[in-house]
């Protein structure tokens, strides 16, 4: 009997695995997360009973609905993605394990600029400032001297203002050049798949290697350093499936950040087994 699999997004990695799932016994179906009216009270209808969850909604709050109505267990919890999301605590987690990570500085506004100058000189510019819990390279910007950094603070400082922002706070981290840029997917404690991310361009003097981007992937064998620090970095935060990216110098490899709702790429960037491994993952916490 075919396990029964909900998914909250309904982009390509949606597609993706309703393509290739049910040759593993998993049927993929799309839960609706996104805007609209739920009732709670009245007038509910039956909804579809699914065994198991894939990655918990970004919209939390639609989440916690979602999972009370279809009493739903998923892949990567609510807790995971709470975790991934806040880069401060999983880099901070990670650092503590001594996982290396590029030199990071964790400010929460209200800060004044003395104390943003202050941090600034601790690294060593160019520095990238990144918010801390968004994604797909929104809001990331390098910056290399005192006047680009006060514009940058003044922006932040309208933004943070605004009584609705949620999470008032961002890093600095030491820009790493000439680093290749790699994410890695780990499941259950093994890296199933590593891709390189690079512009087609190399000479546009883009450095922001996101998908979202613009970014292109090509399929790789990563060395065994880079395997080591990517399960280590999935073993430390405890996430079933997670993406580790990371960039790796001549000396060593370093994690950047982690991604709790990694997207799954094309089968040909993939090894043979990717979605055994995954299938067994998805069965696994549908048995639990």
């Amino acid at each position: 009997m075919a396990i029964d699999l909900a998914v909250a997004s309904g982009g390509p990695t949606y597609q993706r695995l309703k393509r290739h799932l049910p040759a593993h016994g998993i049927a993929v179906h799309h839960v609706d997360t996104g805007p609209g009216i739920t009732s709670l009270t009245e007038g509910i209808p039956p909804f579809p009973s699914y065994d198991v969850g894939f990655i918990y909604p970004a919209r939390i709050v639609n989440g916690d609905v979602v999972t009370a109505i279809h009493e739903l267990q998923w892949v990567n919890s609510r807790a995971n993605i709470l975790t991934t999301r806040n880069k401060a605590g999983s880099l901070t987690k990670l650092s503590m394990a001594g996982v290396e990570i590029p030199p990071t500085i964790h400010l929460s506004s209200p800060i004044e600029w003395p104390e943003l100058r202050s941090a600034f000189h601790r690294l060593e510019p160019p520095v990238v400032i990144k918010p801390n819990t968004a994604t797909k390279g929104i809001g990331i910007v390098r910056v290399t001297d005192e006047d680009s950094l006060r514009g940058v603070f003044d922006y932040l400082d309208l933004i943070h203002s605004f009584s609705a922002t949620g999470d008032r706070s961002f890093l600095l981290q030491s820009y790493v050049p000439e680093a290749l840029d790699l994410r890695l997917t780990v499941i259950d404690g093994t890296v199933a798949g590593a891709v390189e991310r690079r512009f087609h361009d190399p000479g546009s003097g883009r450095w922001v290697r996101n998908v979202h981007r613009g970014a292109s992937t090509l399929s790789i064998t990563p060395p065994a350093p880079v395997v080591e620090v990517a399960e280590a970095a999935a073993s430390v935060l405890g996430v079933p499936l997670l993406g580790v990216d990371i960039l790796m110098t001549d000396e060593q490899p370093i994690v950047l950040e982690v991604n709790g709702r990694p997207t799954i790429d094309t089968v040909e960037k993939y090894p043979a087994d990717f979605y055994e491994q995954l299938a067994s993952l998805i069965e696994t916490t549908a048995s639990d």
